[in-house]
């Protein structure tokens, strides 16, 4: 299955996905449509795992709320990279206060 957003849901791609055998749960553009599909428990299941992977990279590329200004792949591979390993660190950080915490109170 494929999941995104309202900007995804083109009959080109949906056409595609039918073509492969993939089933196609981005969410419609068509209100009446979203409203039909909203009583699928798969599609809801489904938009409500994208709605917090889609929360999770924005926080990961506005890491700090500077834009991304690398220009061609290379470079945006670069910036990626720093921008994991940031979030890594800043991650691994957090986690090792919070067990120096737990261990000062025991």
């Amino acid at each position: 299955m494929v999941v995104g957003n309202r900007q995804f849901d083109t009959r080109k791609v949906s056409e595609t996905l039918k073509e492969y055998g993939i089933e196609d749960m981005n969410c419609p553009r068509n209100p009446t449509r979203l409203k039909e599909r909203s009583g699928d428990p798969v599609f809801q299941m489904a938009q409500k795992r994208r709605s917090g992977t889609e929360a999770r990279i924005a926080i990961f590329k506005n890491n700090g709320g500077r834009r991304w200004r690398a220009k061609g792949y290379t470079h945006r591979n670069i910036a990626v990279s720093f921008a994991a390993l940031t979030h890594n660190l800043r991650w691994l950080a957090r986690w090792q206060m919070a067990e120096a915490d737990i261990h000062q109170a025991a």
